[in-house]
């Protein structure tokens, strides 16, 4: 037995492992996935709880991303009624590369994929293309859609008003260290809205990202 093999063992994760690079490779973003969510559950409680904070439902799930640790929270309470909508935070100010090129499509897919998200999270992606936003929200997101009339619509001025306002006291530099918050995206589909960042979070940082997603649940009038 390999030792990478044994190590998976103490994860639980050593069923039908595929010793492939592919196979590796995945292994190595569960186990990091399985290491966080240790860790996360050790100071929030259980993940797969779900949690009610000022009416609004939602749970946390850890992930691994590159083999390290990231953290997604999750609500329900308002969906897409088809399609989906991804916001990714970047670099305050940076340009776009263009709307409608293929190369920003690929960037988006694998943002989306490091994050976690599969096809099912992602309705037509196939037919999704890099989406304008507003100046004020451009400034620090880019958005990619599947249903750009949908997306007018999630995009209302009480959604934008709490986003400008986290990328401003969060801004995304190129070098992070030392900063609270990394990255964060957003994902509004059929199932919810989800907001994943990098990391294990503490007690405090949870309480604020689910105050971000509060805020974006409640804009729809929930």
């Amino acid at each position: 037995m390999s030792i990478f093999k044994k190590f998976l063992e103490s994860f639980g994760l050593s069923k039908g492992f595929d010793e492939s690079p592919q196979g590796v490779f995945r292994a190595a973003q569960q186990v990091g996935a399985k290491a966080a969510q240790r860790k996360q559950e050790t100071l929030t409680g259980p993940n797969e709880a779900l949690r009610v904070t000022d009416g609004i439902r939602w749970q946390l799930e850890s992930i691994g991303i590159g083999g390290g640790p990231g953290t997604r929270w999750s609500s329900p309470d308002f969906k897409m009624r088809d399609g989906f909508l991804y916001l990714a935070q970047k670099v305050a100010g940076q340009s776009d590369l263009g709307i409608l090129t293929p190369l920003s499509d690929v960037l988006f897919k694998q943002s989306i994929a490091s994050y976690g998200f599969d096809l099912f999270d992602t309705p037509n992606i196939a037919s999704a293309q890099e989406y304008k936003l507003t100046p004020s929200l451009e400034t620090h997101f880019t958005a990619f859609t599947s249903n750009p009339r949908e997306a007018r619509q999630v995009l209302n001025p009480w959604v934008q008003n709490p986003l400008e306002a986290w990328g401003a006291k969060y801004p995304l530099r190129q070098f992070q260290s030392g900063t609270r918050f990394s990255q964060i995206v957003i994902l509004f589909n059929p199932n919810g809205v989800h907001i994943a960042t990098l990391g294990v979070l503490q007690p405090d940082q949870v309480e604020e990202l689910t105050h971000l997603g509060m805020e974006l649940i409640k804009a729809h009038g929930i």
